[in-house]
């Protein structure tokens, strides 16, 4: 990423040599312009930002080849967190960028694989280009231990890993390292932050297989990415998830009444059919009403946490599905 800045003008050129170069060039021009025009209305000012923009469309051509990644993403392994991810067992290799056969081709290939991971604790860039690893030559293609870019159409001698690179800012020297792996470690950074942020909320978290749970006055919650992210969203998520489940849960028991008229209802219609008087019938539909507004105060709450699957209930009952099925056959017959 680059800065330019011309006369308290700053503009902020990112992702180039990313098939966005037009775009790029398109924005900077544009934000220039607007700011000379903005800022004086003189000839000379004009002139000034113009230049200043020239200069930034230089900057951004000259940059384009020397680039060979979008945007820099950081990755780095705490060192408390070393013990757990070694016993994932994450292949790393080192990786050097050089001559690849006799005709001159070049690119990244692998020259060892690394037992000792302390080295993660340093601070990386992950790069966002996928490769597949070759364990063998294939004709004038690759050849055995080349990167490969993952999106190529050959198969043959290509691992079914895909692998990204991450560069070490203090020296830096390149490492491969599978997906899954980085999605293994990002999982267990993720797990031990949100046990940080849960003992500080008071609660004790407990494991069942490879996941971490907390329990709350209403709910088992998986401490996972999604938590995670609602956390961020919002630091009181667990007492808002606790203090919505009360008000479902108070709301449903009120669906008991309800359910019991409807099914009334629903049983005087099996057994009467066309028969059943215009009276029934009006008092059906006010109770169908009734329950439908209590239906929508239900789902108003619980639609927020749609999607979640990251919390269960620890007092289930089959109470709302009962009174939903009596709902929806009520409106069903009286066409609502």
């Amino acid at each position: 990423m680059y800065k330019v800045r011309r006369n308290g003008v700053a503009c902020i050129i990112a992702c180039m040599g990313c098939g966005v170069l037009d775009l790029v060039w398109y924005n900077v021009h544009a934000y220039f312009l607007h700011k000379a025009y903005l800022l004086t209305k003189s000839k000379h000012h004009m002139e000034k930002q113009l230049k200043g923009f020239f200069k930034a469309s230089l900057l951004v051509t000259l940059s384009i080849p020397m680039l060979s990644y979008c945007q820099e993403e950081k990755f780095t392994v705490p060192k408390e967190l070393i013990p757990q991810v070694k016993q994932i067992y994450p292949r790393i290799f080192s990786v050097s960028y050089g001559n690849l056969d006799n005709k001159g081709r070049q690119g990244y290939y692998v020259t060892k694989e690394n037992e000792d991971i302390n080295f993660l604790t340093d601070n990386f860039i992950k790069l966002p280009k996928k490769y597949k690893l070759s364990r063998g030559t294939y004709e004038d293609k690759y050849v055995t231990n080349e990167l490969v870019n993952a999106e190529t159409t050959h198969y043959l001698y290509l691992t079914e890993t895909k692998y990204l690179l991450i560069k070490d800012s203090s020296n830096d020297s390149i490492y491969a390292i599978s997906e899954d792996n980085l999605k293994d470690i990002a999982e267990i950074a993720t797990t031990k932050t949100l046990i940080n942020i849960v003992n500080k909320l008071g609660y004790k978290e407990y494991q069942e297989g490879e996941d971490f749970y907390i329990k709350t006055k209403t709910s088992e919650i998986r401490l996972d990415n999604r938590t995670k992210m609602e956390l961020d969203k919002n630091p009181n998520y667990i007492k808002q998830l606790d203090a919505d489940q009360l008000q479902i849960a108070s709301l449903v028991k009120q669906t008991v009444s309800h359910s019991k008229t409807l099914d009334k209802y629903l049983s005087l219609y099996r057994i009467q059919k066309s028969k059943i008087s215009t009276a029934n019938i009006n008092a059906w539909r006010t109770a169908t009403t009734n329950a439908q507004k209590l239906m929508l105060q239900i789902n108003k709450l619980s639609e927020k946490y749609d999607g979640n699957y990251s919390f269960t209930l620890l007092n289930k009952s089959n109470t709302l599905d009962i009174f939903s099925d009596n709902l929806l056959a009520s409106k069903g017959v009286l066409r609502m």
